[in-house]
């Protein structure tokens, strides 16, 4: 199967044709393609939605081919927020003042028992790119109905440099205080500290994955 263009997915006007092997079960649009599907192949004009319901039998797979663009959150297993859930979404920071810790990320939580973790890989770089900086980094966050939420970072791992020019870059990162009252919906930002020897603006993107445990559960979006 070949992949639709970067042009076409971002029109959202995919014209395409998809073959799926023995034992799909399928959701084209939302609408339910019912039975096994020994072979088909199957053409939509708008494609807004592709849902794989069920994979039956040993061997049996989905193969797509080409280039795959998914301009917005990649869910598996459940969506985000769903018990058992893994979300991962990237998200990028503009002109971030010097040595001033900037809200990045925002981790929205209900009023619930609730736990989650969230792997963050950060690229940092000075605004002219004289300096960039990357690292990884673990936030996990608890929950207990009745009582606001609570959250850690671990110590950033795989952290390197590459400095092109004169300027040079530290990170950091934190979490800021908790918003919101024990009997409603919390929210906490993760922050990043970006450093110069001068005082240039930085610039930050980041891979956020979350996997949460319980249903209707802890989910993180740009702040």
């Amino acid at each position: 199967m070949g992949g639709p263009s970067y042009a076409d997915m971002a029109r959202g006007t995919v014209s395409e044709s998809w073959e799926f092997l023995a034992g799909c079960g399928l959701k084209m649009n939302g609408q339910a393609i019912s039975g096994t599907i020994a072979s088909a192949t199957i053409t939509t004009a708008s494609m807004t939605q592709l849902t794989v319901s069920a994979i039956i039998g040993a061997g049996t797979f989905l193969t797509l081919s080409g280039d795959i663009l998914i301009s917005d959150s990649l869910e598996q297993n459940a969506n985000a927020g769903s018990a058992n859930s893994v979300s991962r979404t990237v998200v990028r920071k503009n002109a971030i003042v010097d040595n001033t810790a900037t809200a990045v990320l925002t981790f929205t939580c209900p009023n619930a028992a609730h736990g989650a973790v969230c792997k963050v890989t950060l690229l940092a770089q000075v605004a002219d790119q004289e300096s960039v900086r990357c690292a990884e980094g673990m936030v996990v966050l608890s929950r207990v109905a009745g009582a606001n939420l609570v959250g850690g970072v671990a110590t950033l791992e795989l952290p390197q440099i590459a400095t092109g020019g004169t300027e040079t870059l530290t990170l950091a990162y934190d979490l800021d205080s908790v918003s919101g009252a024990v009997g409603a919906s919390n929210t906490m930002d993760m922050r990043v500290t970006l450093n110069t020897n001068g005082s240039s603006a930085g610039e930050v993107i980041i891979i956020a994955e979350i996997i949460n445990a319980e249903a209707t559960g802890i989910t993180v979006a740009a702040a």
